[in-house]
């Protein structure tokens, strides 16, 4: 009699070893205002879809200055494995101080082991910052002349 075992679908994230370089890693290293010193505030609104366009969740997050970030997000759909990261949108927006910035992709892992069917699981992103104002430069004062010499 032929025993048939389904693999057990493993939950996606960080394996030990990356694990174990997080915890040696300084807690304060990845917080918003370490990352970002000019970005007061950063919300990120996350809504995956299926490739037909069903909703499948949305997500909030919302980071003030001390907070520590994670930038990356589980795709929901039939892979289950699929990861999204918009970290580089971010460092994109945080260097050119856009306020709002919109953020669309499409999940590319394969359903199966063998399978060539991707999941095309639908992210879009809504990224907004709020910025620290820029110090005003103090305007230089008006250079004085010596008095004339008799």
């Amino acid at each position: 009699m032929a025993n048939f075992f389904r693999k057990r679908k493993r939950t996606p994230g960080p394996n030990k070893n990356e694990l174990k370089v997080m915890r040696g890693r300084d807690p304060h290293q990845s917080r918003l205002q370490d990352r970002f010193p000019s970005v007061e505030k950063l919300s990120i609104h996350f809504s995956f879809a299926t490739d037909r366009g069903q909703l499948l969740g949305e997500e909030d997050r919302v980071y003030s200055a001390d907070d520590g970030c994670d930038f990356r997000v589980e795709c929901p759909g039939r892979c289950g494995s699929g990861v999204f990261s918009v970290e580089k949108k971010v460092d994109e927006s945080a260097n050119a101080r856009l306020p709002v910035t919109e953020l669309s992709a499409t999940c590319a892992q394969s359903i199966g082991a063998g399978s060539s069917e991707l999941c095309g699981c639908v992210l879009k992103c809504r990224i907004e910052m709020r910025f620290a104002p820029e110090p005003v430069a103090a305007p230089e004062p008006a250079p004085v002349d010596p008095p004339p010499a008799p």
